[in-house]
């Protein structure tokens, strides 16, 4: 499906028409990593309003392919919401710094969004949220130590506090109602969405904030953290004990999906793909000028998204080469996911707008959509949809 940069594919294609190659040709090599500040600064930027509709900057001779399906919480009267894609389509929710979570749908042969729920969550800002396998509980953190859940049937919430500072990332285990968060307290705690009480685990070892946390999709008691000294840790969820601690993340942590053979981090503007079973690095992906925010893989685990507040990028995993790159024209990027129905599609949060963009039908435009009334923080998939 991916040719040279210098062509243009006609079309975007349908999801049944589409072929992503699979990943392979990773050669394991070590990598030293460079220093980056912390991400505390990032977690209370104020972003510029303008619209940045139109992206008419050069790309590079790597364009890169930045595509992301998103669930993001955005504040709007302290709200959280939910948007759909119809019937048979995209059902994503967004966190944002303005304390709101928005639920979005949109039709699988339109591009466009409308607000299908949305809830007050009382709380100053939101920064992260995560939807559970089935899509019945959507999972939120903020700068007030607590985690509120959301059931997404009968619109009924609970917050839980199980931190002593803010909520950085929240992720479910796969097929459970299990799910972890992480925070500036420096800890991991692991909880249990349907029992509603204090923590049952709490992970313990990092020394500096930590910034985000990820579930590998099929060893269901490992799990992934990286903090702001640029430490990556896997852990046995079931016995609370740090397995590996390496150096290479800061910002984000996701396994790969499906197997997850991989690891993909970001530290500053540099994205690592370690090797799980090694912790040593197999590529690097390099190209951005400034910080990385977000990053997200495509579902078949060839492709990666990324997103700075200057550029947006999907990158070939196996050859390390970024394919599309999206400039921000002054609306600056933070949160990005894929597209369900639009392999290497991407839906990226800013500030006030979920913008949608299809590389292959035009690489320097965006579709923007008012969706909050500040910085969406975080996107997520509802992915039972």
């Amino acid at each position: 499906m991916l040719v040279d940069t210098d062509q243009r594919t006609p079309e975007f294609l349908p999801t049944s028409h589409q072929k992503l190659a699979p990943m392979g040709g990773l050669k394991r090599r070590s990598g030293k990593q460079p220093a980056v500040q912390e991400k505390i600064n990032q977690l209370g930027l104020q972003f510029s309003n303008k619209s940045g509709i139109k992206r008419k900057a050069p790309l590079s001779s790597l364009a890169s392919v930045c595509i992301k399906a998103t669930v993001s919480g955005v504040a709007k009267n302290k709200t959280i919401s939910c948007y759909s894609q119809g019937d048979d389509g995209l059902v994503i929710a967004s966190s944002s710094i303005d304390a709101s979570t928005k639920k979005f749908a949109t039709p699988q042969k339109e591009n466009s969004f409308k607000e299908i729920s949305n809830l007050d969550t009382k709380m100053s800002k939101l920064l992260c949220c995560h939807f559970n396998s089935k899509g019945e509980l959507l999972a939120t953190g903020g700068d007030n130590g607590k985690v509120l859940i959301w059931e997404l049937g009968n619109n009924r919430t609970c917050s839980v506090q199980g931190h002593a500072h803010q909520v950085t990332d929240v992720c479910f285990r796969p097929n459970s109602t299990v799910f972890a968060s992480s925070s500036f307290d420096r800890t991991v705690t692991i909880w249990d969405a349907t029992k509603r009480s204090n923590p049952f685990q709490k992970l313990v070892g990092h020394d500096r904030h930590v910034m985000s946390i990820d579930f590998h999709p099929t060893k269901l008691s490992l799990l992934s953290s990286c903090d702001s000294n640029d430490e990556i840790r896997l852990w046995d969820v079931n016995s609370g004990d740090c397995k590996l601690n390496f150096k290479g993340g800061i910002s984000q942590v996701r396994f790969q999906p499906q197997l997850g053979d991989f690891l993909a981090s970001s530290t500053g503007n540099i994205i690592n793909i370690f090797d799980v079973e090694t912790n040593k690095i197999q590529k690097k992906l390099q190209g951005h000028v400034k910080d990385i925010h977000s990053i997200c893989w495509e579902m078949s685990g060839s492709y990666l998204a990324s997103v700075s507040e200057d550029s947006a990028r999907i990158w070939s995993v196996s050859d390390g080469k970024c394919l599309y790159e999206l400039y921000s024209s002054g609306n600056k990027f933070q949160s990005c996911t894929f597209h369900f129905g639009h392999p290497l599609g991407l839906v990226i949060g800013s500030d006030k707008l979920l913008e949608v963009w299809n590389p292959f039908l035009q690489r320097n435009i965006t579709r923007p959509y008012n969706a909050h009334s500040g910085i969406i923080t975080s996107l997520e998939r509802n992915s039972s949809f």
